[in-house]
């Protein structure tokens, strides 16, 4: 479940990757479309939308 590392600004993690786990599902239809953001306000006064699209399997 740690596969969901995206690219982020160092000012937010020093490796330059961090993990985004949390989402909104923004769509009642298929393919149930997806935002998954980084909350990093209280760090870099940023949010990181990492994703944006269909439903990503985890398996």
């Amino acid at each position: 479940m740690r596969r969901p590392r995206r690219p982020v600004p160092t000012d937010i993690d020093a490796t330059g990757v961090a993990l985004h786990l949390t989402h909104i599902r923004i769509s009642q239809t298929a393919p149930y479309s997806r935002l998954h953001f980084l909350d990093a306000t209280d760090k870099a006064g940023l949010i990181c939308v990492c994703y944006l699209g269909p439903y990503l399997l985890t398996s």
